[in-house]
């Protein structure tokens, strides 16, 4: 019988649903416990069919007593030892379960729910039927999961029976082998080590092996690092050195299955051995190192000691570093990362290492070194760091910024000067790194940077300074306003205290704007944009002469219009935006027009009302623009109004558009919407202004909208 897709299983689902059902229906799960449900009528459970009696029943598991358990484990497994068409019966094969009434059919989806249950509540007993089930293809995912969680070894005995020898098997028989692997990496079962490495045995091709080697890099012993660890392939002797490397790609699965054992075995140790099981673990990490040839296996050995050197330095004791006989790579790794820091570094040794050709292995040290807290570490890479290739350079900055290492902060210092480095790539890299460690310290670096000829270096500080993550950052920044600066530098630092949102920087950048330079002048006026709050109108209002790009212009606008929309007396505002209007000509009066229409208030209304009156054309349709563009209420009420008696034909045009459009943007009710757009269709004599209408209309499903399109587009209805 074919085996069912798994996602289609149930089970995948089944715990999570009974758990909530447990916690959702607690008086449900305890009624439940009182009375042991049958399982016979779940023998037809199929897939596509309600779960709930499924769910049903796990929850009264859950909750089952002990003797409950091993009533229903009796009860599961004499159903499972009903016939399957899909498992030939061995003359032979023997149960200690009841049998199950001879009329019970069990479907295969519910055989794989009641595997799945003796996971939950099964016992040794149930070890041998599981086995012979696991033997089939159908089953074999769902028993072998259920064997791997029941305790006690008469599972862990038949998952081995499982696994088998390892001899070659007919393919079929692949499937269960993998999963009988699989099964006891999860138990960790320790005695099943030799059985797993039988079947790993240096091999990286089949599947079986490659589940064997995971299995044991979960099982982690001292054992499984033995077997997992690639051996020399050919033996010393005459016509070979003492040492040579011979660890190449192909061993790269197994030395990864490796450094995952030696991490489980370190992490399992229980306090009292976890000094030795370090030091062994990173004696055998050396060794590795030492005779690989593939440089990847070399990267992935050298992080994984990175790795374990925080965990090596909580230690209390320290074992001396075993570098007789290696390269000077190896050498050099074992002393900068195991010897205590009061050990002397071997400068040479350290320029031999992070020289190496393969860039890949100079840049995994250097990241390795710069995301150490280790001082020695620390001052190995400062000293060696102006000799590097500039992409091993970048590989150590950018692992200070991702480690957020302020350990590290020695090695950028000199960087960030410019010390034996000229790349202005190197040193914005520098820049990045120290403001990611958030360390105070920086900013008297990142000032000085920030003032470099090099506009790229300028502008990674300015970057840097913005994003720092200190609160007292903005402190020197503010102070530096007591000094003379060039114009560059005083508009960065006006931008930079703007976007950290600095209140202090306000009162310099209204100063600012009177500057003749006009990157200065065009800094401030956008730190204002950035910088105003309620109540800062007048101030805003003042500035207005001291325009003279239309960069200041923009910026103010957007200043002015956040200072009026926010002010917290409206009264007060219109009456000094519409005096600054009176004196105000051109673009600014435009923009003071716009910042009316913002205010709530009868003072604002009656302005706009003047100006929409006034003798001169240019101000008449400046106010509709403005009212065009607020599109509120008020707006649309002056704009309808306008529309009628306007002075101008263009004028009236122009207030009707604007008054269209803004009915279509307000939030009101279909019926008040439906009566403006009465209001303006008789105004409406082009048939573009009518089609506007018609269209508005079409979008509001009310039904005086279709009463309303029948009047005004009876064709379309």
């Amino acid at each position: 019988m074919p085996a069912h897709p798994r996602s289609c299983t149930p089970l995948r689902v089944l715990p999570v649903l009974a758990l909530l059902c447990a916690a959702i229906l607690p008086a449900r799960s305890l009624l439940a416990a009182e009375s042991a449900p049958t399982l016979a009528p779940l023998a037809a459970y199929d897939y596509g069919q309600p779960l709930a009696p499924l769910i049903d029943y796990e929850t009264w598991l859950h909750a089952a007593t002990p003797a409950q358990r091993a009533a229903a484990e009796d009860e599961i497994l004499a159903l499972l030892a009903t016939p399957d068409p899909a498992i030939p019966t061995p003359a032979t094969a023997t149960t200690t379960a009841p049998a199950a009434p001879a009329a019970t059919i069990l479907t295969p989806a519910a055989r794989r729910v009641f595997i799945d249950w003796l996971g939950v509540i099964g016992t040794a007993k149930s070890a041998p039927a599981l086995a012979l089930l696991a033997a089939n293809p159908d089953y074999t995912f769902h028993a072998a999961r259920s064997l791997a969680t029941i305790p006690g070894e008469e599972a862990e005995k038949a998952l081995l029976a499982l696994l088998g020898d390892p001899l070659p098997c007919p393919p079929t028989e692949v499937p269960i082998r993998v999963a009988a692997a699989n099964a006891l990496g999860q138990r960790r079962a320790e005695n099943a080590v030799n059985a797993l490495a039988n079947h790993f045995g240096g091999n990286y091709t089949t599947a079986v092996s490659a589940a064997a080697r995971d299995a044991l890099a979960n099982i982690g012993t001292l054992r499984t690092l033995d077997v997992l660890r690639p051996t020399a392939s050919k033996a010393h002797g005459p016509g070979f050195p003492r040492y040579y490397p011979y660890i190449r790609a192909k061993h790269l699965p197994s030395v990864r299955a490796f450094i995952a054992a030696s991490g489980n075995h370190v992490h399992r140790a229980p306090p009292s051995e976890k000094n030795a099981a370090i030091a062994h673990v990173k004696n055998r990490l050396v060794e590795t190192l030492s005779d690989a040839i593939d440089p990847q296996v070399k990267i992935e050995t050298i992080r994984a000691l990175f790795a374990f050197d925080a965990e090596i330095k909580r230690t209390a004791t320290s074992t001396p570093a075993p570098t007789a006989g290696l390269s000077p790579y190896d050498s050099i790794l074992i002393t900068s990362i195991f010897t205590p820091p009061d050990t002397a570094f071997s400068e040479s040794a350290v320029a031999a290492l992070l020289a190496d050709p393969d860039p890949r292995l100079r840049a995994a040290i250097a990241r390795g070194l710069a995301a150490s807290s280790d001082p020695a570490s620390v001052k190995l890479l400062r000293d060696q760091f102006p000799a590097l290739p500039p992409d091993t350079q970048l590989a150590a900055l950018n692992a200070i910024a991702s480690s957020r290492n302020a350990a590290a902060l020695p090695v950028i210092g000199p960087v960030l000067a410019g010390v034996g480095v000229n790349s202005a790539e190197i040193r914005c890299a520098a820049v990045r790194a120290a403001a990611a460690t958030g360390d105070a310290g920086v900013i008297p670096a990142l000032l000085a940077a920030l003032e470099d000829g090099d506009p790229a270096i300028a502008n990674a500080a300015q970057n840097a300074l913005e994003t720092l993550p200190l609160e007292n950052a903005n402190t020197p920044l503010v102070e530096l306003f007591g000094h003379s600066l060039p114009a560059d530098t005083h508009a960065r630092i006006i931008t930079i205290l703007a976007a950290r949102q600095c209140r202090d920087a306000f009162i310099f950048a209204l100063a600012s704007t009177t500057a003749e330079v006009p990157a200065l002048r065009a800094a401030a006026f956008a730190a204002l944009a950035r910088l105003v709050r309620p109540g800062d109108l007048a101030d805003i209002l003042d500035i207005a002469g001291n325009i003279r790009a239309a960069a200041d212009r923009r910026e103010w606008r957007r200043a002015l219009f956040t200072a009026a929309g926010d002010a917290p007396a409206p009264a007060s505002a219109a009456t000094a935006l519409s005096a600054a209007i009176a004196r105000a000509t051109g673009p600014e009066r435009a923009a003071l027009i716009g910042a009316l229409t913002l205010v709530n208030a009868p003072a604002a209304t009656d302005t706009l009302q003047t100006l929409l009156a006034a003798p001169d054309a240019a101000v008449r349709k400046e106010t509709l623009r403005a009212l065009s563009a607020a599109q509120t209420p008020e707006a649309c009420k002056l704009l309808l109004a306008a529309a009628r008696n306007g002075a101008a034909p263009d004028e009236r045009t122009l207030a009707l558009i604007g008054a269209i459009a803004t009915l279509e943007k307000l939030d009101q009710p279909a019926a008040a919407k439906i009566g403006e757009y009465r209001a303006a269709w008789p105004l409406a004599t082009r048939d573009e202004e009518r089609q506007a209408i018609i269209a508005a209309v079409k979008k509001i499903r009310a039904p005086s909208a279709t009463a309303f399109l029948k009047e005004i587009a009876p064709a379309d209805k």
